[in-house]
C-alpha cells in the first residue's frame, strides 16, 4: 500500500482519482484519496443498461483513455483496466483509480509476474505465458475488453465460459464478436487496433483518445440534464470546463507528441479507423475530374517534329553561328537510329522507256 501511495502521489489528471494523503500512524495503514460518489462505471452500466446513449457510452470511453493516456505519459503501468476499476465524480466525469497492481515500467522486469492475481478476460496474449509479459501494450488490450463492457451494459466478455477455456482463446487470438450495439469505428478500432496479437501494432492511449474525439464529434454526448450520470444520488453533471479527456498536463507533451486537440490532423494509421469505405460525392468528384484530365491529355497529343534552329556556341572568348540543315519532312526514327538526311545523294528515278 506504501508502494501505491507513492506512485499515486506523483499522478495528477481529471480522469485519475486524485490522491490526497496517507495515514500511517498505526495500522491499518489508510490510503485517503479523493470521493467519487457515483460508484463504479460497471455499476452504472449494469443499473441503467441501454437508457445510456450511444454518445454518453463514448464520453464514458474517451474519459478512460484520456487517462490512460497520462498514466502511460508517466510511464505507470496500470495492469488491472476494468469497469470496476473506473469511478463517477460528483460532476459525473468518468476516472481510473485502483493502483493496486500499477507499476513503473522499469519495475516490471524484476518482479515475479506469473502468479499475479488478474482477472483473466482483461489479460492480453502475451501476459498468458510461461513468462508473462506486462506493458503498456497489454494496457490497450485491456482497455478494448473495458470498451466491451461498455457497448454491452457491463457484461463481462464469455460469463458462461471456464478460466482454460477462455484463455485458450484469447491466446489463440480468437476474441468475442464485439457487441454490435457499438459504432463501426469503434468496432474497427477495437478488432485491428487493440485486439492485434502482436503487441508493437496496438495503437497508443494517445492515440486513441484522438479517434474519441473525432468519433465523439459524429456521436455527440446529450446535453447535460439528459446525462444517465444524474440518476445517480449526489452526482451532478456540470459543463463549467472543457470536456476532462481534453486535458492534459506538461508531461503527456514532453516528447513533443502532438497536443490532444479537437483540430487534429489525422495520419493515415489512424485515417482507417474514422473514414468510412464508402466513396463520398468529393471523391466521386476527384475520380472524375481525373478521368477528364487523362481525355484531355490524349486528345492533345501530337506528332514531334524536331527541328533544329541557329545556335550560339561560345567557346572561349570566340562565338560561332552554327547553322544546321533542317530535317526532311517525314517520320525521323528513335534512339540510335535517329540520323540527318541532309547529307544523303538524291535517289535516282528509273524510267521506263520502250
Amino acid at each position: 500500500m506504501i508502494a501505491e501511495a507513492k506512485l499515486m502521489r506523483s499522478i495528477n489528471h481529471p480522469n485519475i482519482v486524485k490522491f490526497y494523503g496517507i495515514c500511517c500512524d498505526q495500522t491499518p495503514v489508510m490510503i485517503v484519496m479523493e470521493l467519487c460518489p457515483g460508484g463504479s462505471l460497471l455499476r452504472h452500466l449494469t443499473r441503467e443498461g441501454a437508457a445510456i446513449t450511444t454518445g454518453e457510452r463514448i464520453k464514458f470511453a474517451a474519459e478512460t483513455a484520456g487517462g490512460m493516456n497520462h498514466l502511460h505519459s508517466k510511464d505507470v503501468v496500470h495492469r488491472d483496466l476494468a469497469a470496476r476499476n473506473c469511478l463517477i465524480s460528483k460532476t459525473g466525469v468518468v476516472k481510473i483509480g485502483d493502483f493496486g497492481l500499477s507499476k513503473i515500467v522499469s519495475d516490471l522486469a524484476g518482479e515475479n509476474l506469473k502468479n499475479m492475481p488478474i482477472p483473466l478476460r482483461w489479460m492480453a496474449p502475451e501476459t498468458l505465458t510461461d513468462k508473462p509479459q506486462f506493458s503498456k501494450a497489454s494496457d490497450v488490450w485491456a482497455y478494448g475488453v473495458l470498451l466491451f463492457e461498455i457497448f454491452s451494459h457491463g457484461q463481462k466478455p464469455w460469463p458462461d465460459w471456464e478460466n482454460k477455456r477462455i484463455a485458450t482463446h484469447i491466446r489463440r487470438n480468437q476474441m468475442i464478436d464485439f457487441p454490435s450495439t457499438a459504432p463501426d469505428e469503434v468496432r474497427k478500432m477495437v478488432n485491428e487496433g487493440l485486439w492485434h496479437r502482436d503487441p508493437t501494432k496496438r495503437l497508443d492511449f494517445h492515440n486513441i483518445t484522438r479517434l474519441f474525439i473525432q468519433i465523439s464529434i459524429k456521436y455527440p454526448a446529450p446535453v447535460l440534464d439528459k446525462l444517465t450520470v444524474n440518476n445517480i444520488p449526489d452526482v451532478c453533471a456540470t459543463g463549467n470546463e472543457e470536456p476532462a479527456f481534453l486535458c492534459e498536463t506538461a508531461e503527456d507533451t514532453a516528447d513533443g507528441a502532438p497536443p490532444i486537440t479537437t483540430n487534429i490532423e489525422y495520419d493515415v494509421k489512424l485515417k482507417r479507423f474514422v473514414e468510412s469505405p464508402t466513396p463520398t460525392d468529393d471523391q466521386h468528384s476527384n475520380k472524375k475530374k481525373l478521368q477528364r484530365k487523362s481525355s484531355l491529355k490524349k486528345r492533345n497529343q501530337v506528332t514531334v517534329t524536331c527541328e533544329v534552329t541557329e545556335e550560339k556556341v561560345t567557346q572561349g572568348s570566340e562565338e560561332e553561328k552554327v547553322k544546321s540543315t533542317p530535317a526532311p519532312k517525314g517520320r525521323i526514327g528513335k534512339g540510335k537510329h535517329r540520323k540527318s538526311m541532309a547529307n544523303t545523294p538524291p535517289v535516282k528515278r528509273m524510267s521506263n522507256k520502250s
